[in-house]
């Protein structure tokens, strides 16, 4: 619903017209005629939209209220729609898109420790090591023994997105890549996350993240972070299944 009055106030309709387009709706539960006014007043009330003239607009400095910013990092559809059409409106919050990065990516790291705790025999659970939350220069997130051969030590840097499509998209940073470079157990881990649910989509190939980097031309321009795209095709899957 409250994507329907995102649309609205892009159009600059009427009140009117989004009255009609309420009342021509068939009405289900929690999505009847006076549920989509309250959306509509909900988001008038946050700051969202406004009305002028008896008609829609978002409102002049429009901000992400609380619950829109839960739903975003919770990977919520309605969620991802609705920053989808905020961003046709106004610049991105720098502070707002690293707050969110930040947490959607202590949440998969999250995600993966307690699962790789699961898996783990109790002898091997003080091997399972999430370095980052004290360490985030090393390179890698968790440090912990492969659960396909508890012989081998892994070190996982843990990449989490909220939105789904053919691609994975993710951010590396030079510390993270030269990490890469020299320690042949550094894998890539690949998280979806989707209404509140996380999945583990498998390992980027660190061949592909070596043939993709930026080259630096010279000492005096050197790339710090780079932005990969994957096709979710290409991930290595079926990881400790």
């Amino acid at each position: 619903m409250a994507t329907d009055v995102l649309r609205t106030a892009k159009a600059h309709r009427f009140v009117k017209e989004y009255k009609r387009f309420c009342e021509m709706q068939v009405p289900i539960p929690g999505m009847s005629y006076y549920d989509r006014i309250r959306v509509a007043e909900k988001m008038i009330s946050d700051g969202l939209i406004e009305i002028k003239d008896d008609r829609f607009f978002l409102a002049n400095q429009p901000i992400l209220p609380p619950w829109l910013k839960e739903e975003i990092i919770s990977g919520e559809e309605n969620g991802l729609q609705l920053l989808e059409l905020l961003q046709d409106f106004f610049p991105s919050n720098k502070k707002f898109d690293s707050e969110r990065l930040s947490e959607i990516g202590l949440q998969g790291e999250t995600f993966l420790y307690n699962f790789l705790c699961d898996r783990m025999p109790e002898e091997k659970l003080k091997h399972v090591i999430h370095i980052s939350l004290f360490d985030d220069t090393a390179g890698f997130d968790i440090k912990t023994p492969d659960p396909a051969n508890l012989e081998i030590s892994l070190l996982l840097e843990v990449k989490t997105t909220v939105r789904p499509g053919k691609t994975f998209q993710f951010y590396l940073s030079r510390n993270e890549y030269n990490i890469a470079k020299v320690q042949n157990n550094w894998k890539l881990v690949a998280i979806l996350k989707r209404n509140g649910r996380h999945d583990i989509c498998g390992f980027v190939n660190r061949q592909y993240i070596f043939d993709n980097a930026p080259v630096d031309i010279s000492n005096q321009a050197m790339w710090q972070n780079a932005k990969f795209e994957i096709p979710f095709e290409d991930i290595e899957q079926n990881i400790w299944v």
